[in-house]
């Protein structure tokens, strides 16, 4: 006796599609009962309420008689999210980078613009993915981030973010 005969019957009975159908039916009606009923726990991602510290810079400011950060300020995302507070504001002149014409590089330091270094405290949350502002806001090494204050509106790079110890 074999197991599956020429026309694909399994001991000469009952169709190996037939079987392949009912269990695809059966397993699709599982998954919604236990869908429904709450029992299927699918993976989730666990979120914790952080305060942390951002270090970002603010390049090629040019200078002028207001001063585009002060201790105290709120920065805010372009879109509306909360940041944080500066808490330290370190100006420095912009440094770039010129090409002489042996091929070497000279490091010439900027007479008309400045490189704002900007310590911002905030509170978010914190999942596997890393931090985030107003828990919508992600804060990542080396992200562009466009930004607002009361005296800014611009680009600041993110340098790094830690929580706050």
């Amino acid at each position: 006796m074999k197991i599956i005969d020429k026309n694909g019957k399994l001991f000469e009975k009952i169709s190996i599609l037939d079987i392949i159908i009912v269990l695809c039916v059966l397993f699709i009606a599982g998954v919604f009962v236990f869908g429904r009923t709450g029992q299927l726990k699918l993976p989730i991602e666990t979120k914790s309420t952080v305060e942390y510290v951002a270090k970002l810079k603010a390049y090629n400011i040019e200078k002028s008689e207001r001063v585009p950060f002060e201790v105290g300020c709120s920065i805010y995302a372009s879109t509306g999210e909360y940041i944080g507070v500066v808490t330290e504001v370190e100006r420095k002149p912009m440094i770039s980078k010129e090409k002489l014409s042996d091929g070497t590089y000279f490091d010439y330091e900027s007479q008309t613009a400045y490189d704002y270094f900007l310590t911002v405290e905030g509170s978010g949350t914190e999942t596997e993915k890393g931090i985030f502002a107003q828990g919508t806001f992600a804060l990542y090494p080396s992200n562009s981030v466009s930004t607002t204050s009361k005296y800014f509106a611009g680009s600041v790079v993110v340098l790094s973010v830690e929580k706050k110890v």
